[in-house]
């Protein structure tokens, strides 16, 4: 591929405020001096860490040249914020490189690495922007106080009730066809982000964000934490484009699993109903471990909803325990910044030197940093799916 140049292209718009309604600009930053984004799906927020020089010219939408020197970054009385918590942001990062096929034309690729709002401006020199995905919006937006109890005619599953919430906020849910019943569903004293936690914490419905290809910002929220509709496969070599790894191959005989598993449901009480006439439910959590009796070894945690029975609980959990018995690599592995990856794409991972370890891995988890030493992507694995049938590599979790 030859020489790569790192290239980097930070677009910030300004946001306006009852305070400062004159917020137009739209600011185009070819250069920073780092960034880190860490994003997975165990998190319901991206987060994103962008450091910029002090001294450095920039132009706004409208081809004006503005520098942050000697420029009244936060405002005061008389001028307007430069940046302001609650602005957009997007970053752009990607090599410049010689075209293989022509060397003396330049290839340049480049990827929308992260989309969201500022979230912190430091104070002090480099200016560094903390910043949150489009979560941080949904920290904003209150619940409606409302029962979902599924009567007159209302559909009574997540998505359903998600997509009737962020009505107007130009959000769309998805949950992957997915019909998710979470029983008589109280709102109204907390935020969107704060009933996704509450989803995740007794029913494990792991919620995150992405964009469509329309860029239009899509809730994911569902029991399946990966959507093989845009997984992408990328491969990576040991003796290629692999920088360093922390990964550990694991065979079959050298393992001793166990899995913990939950479901979470209701149950009506008899004792009368509430004041709006519905019945009045107690959330129920049931447990079993699988083997029977385990004990020495790795025990992993995972959760149903709405099974009622330990034999039909305990029947779950051991085909979901044959899953993680797999040979192969856990860990993760530091990779230049191409292929750009996400979590939900799968990593093909190949050893010329023992193709005997050769496999295909779904990514949990993906940390990049781009800046003076260059661009790395820090690439958490999940678990192994070339073993799979297709219909499981569709949700192995």
């Amino acid at each position: 591929m030859g020489v790569l140049r790192l290239i980097s292209k930070i677009t910030i718009t300004q946001v306006s405020t009852k305070e400062n309604p004159n917020r137009t600009l739209v600011y185009t930053i070819p250069f920073c001096n780092e960034v880190e984004i860490n994003s997975t799906w165990e998190n319901l927020t991206d987060i994103c860490k962008v450091t910029m020089p002090n001294k450095i010219y920039f132009n706004t939408e409208e081809g004006s040249k503005v520098t942050w020197f000697g420029a009244n970054i936060y405002g005061d009385k008389a001028t307007s914020p430069m940046v302001l918590r609650g602005d957009k942001i997007k970053v752009e990062l990607g090599y410049i490189y010689p075209d293989y096929k022509d060397p003396n034309t330049d290839v340049t690729e480049m990827y929308t690495e992260f989309v969201g709002y500022i979230t912190k401006v430091s104070n002090s020199v480099p200016i560094v922007l903390e910043c949150e995905d489009e979560m941080y919006r949904l920290k904003q937006i209150q619940c409606p106080t409302k029962v979902w109890d599924g009567k007159n005619g209302q559909k009574n599953d997540v998505g359903s009730i998600l997509t009737k919430i962020l009505e107007g906020t130009g959000i769309t849910v998805n949950n992957s066809g997915a019909t998710l019943d979470v029983g008589n569903l109280r709102t109204g004293s907390e935020t969107v982000a704060q009933l996704l936690d509450s989803l995740q914490r007794d029913y494990r419905l792991e919620s995150y964000f992405r964009l469509s290809k329309d860029g239009t910002p899509e809730l994911r929220c569902a029991g399946v934490v990966y959507y093989p509709s845009d997984r992408k496969e990328h491969v990576f070599h040991f003796q290629k484009n692999i920088v360093s790894e922390d990964l550990q191959y694991f065979r079959l005989d050298d393992q001793n699993l166990g899995i913990k598993a939950y479901s979470t449901f209701e149950v009506e009480q008899n004792t009368g109903t509430r004041k709006d006439g519905t019945p009045i439910k107690r959330k129920r959590r049931l447990t079993v471990t699988v083997p029977d009796g385990f004990v020495d070894g790795e025990l992993r945690t995972v959760y149903f909803w709405d099974v009622k029975t330990e034999k039909e609980l305990k029947k779950l959990a051991t085909e979901r325990l044959n899953r993680f018995y797999y040979e192969g690599f856990q860990g993760s592995f530091v990779a230049f910044g191409l292929p750009s990856v996400k979590h939900g794409d799968a990593a093909n991972l190949i050893d010329a030197t023992k193709p005997e370890r050769n496999g295909v891995y779904l990514i949990k988890k993906v940390v990049k940093t781009f800046g003076m030493n260059g661009y790395r992507q820090d690439i958490e694995l999940d678990l192994r799916i070339d073993g799979l049938s297709n219909e499981i590599r569709s949700n192995p979790l």
